[in-house]
């Protein structure tokens, strides 16, 4: 995590987790695509192919900012 200070007192965190797809269904999944955006900070972009039934597909990092005085 990364902290930086605004000018009016309010502190900003740089933070960041992690996107899996789960596939819940009974059928494979032919691909996914993810489209991540926090306000107007952080683009991530995720694509995975096939996902079998109840597969899960391999992480993507996404980040996003919080903030607190």
């Amino acid at each position: 995590m990364t902290f930086t200070a605004a000018p009016d007192g309010v502190a900003k965190a740089h933070r960041t987790t992690k996107v899996v797809a789960h596939n819940r269904t009974s059928n494979t999944i032919l691909g996914v695509d993810v489209s991540h955006k926090y306000s107007d900070y952080y683009k991530d972009f995720g694509a995975w192919g096939a996902i079998s039934p109840d597969g899960t597909s391999e992480p993507i990092e996404v980040n996003y900012p919080t903030w607190f005085c």
